[in-house]
């Protein structure tokens, strides 16, 4: 269930990064390595969720995590961590929260 990977890749993100300073992202390749593929999991899930998911909740930015995955995919020569620690810290929090609601809604 694409859901559940969103869900999880999440979780992951939150247990293992949630302390971490953006000096430490930019300075530490394992996190790096680590976090991108999380967030390249969670575009891929979203890439393959039904529409009528998508259309259902149409307040999560479904187009702009599948673009994130893809950004992280094909250029990763020239990630923006910057980017990557916005991400993190604003956009991760929030699709929690919708993809929390997702799955208390769909009793998932």
């Amino acid at each position: 269930m694409y859901i559940r990977h969103i869900h999880d890749e999440i979780e992951f993100l939150e247990e293992n990064f949630q302390n971490l300073t953006y000096a430490e992202l930019t300075s530490d390749k394992r996190a790096q390595h680590m976090i991108t593929k999380a967030l390249e999991i969670i575009g891929e899930a979203s890439k393959n969720l039904s529409d009528v998911i998508k259309n259902e909740y149409t307040t999560i930015e479904w187009r702009l995590i599948a673009g994130m995955r893809d950004r992280l995919t094909h250029s990763y020569d020239d990630v923006s961590w910057k980017t990557v620690w916005d991400v993190l810290q604003n956009d991760i929090p929030a699709l929690r929260s919708g993809i929390d609601q997702i799955l208390a809604e769909k009793g998932w």
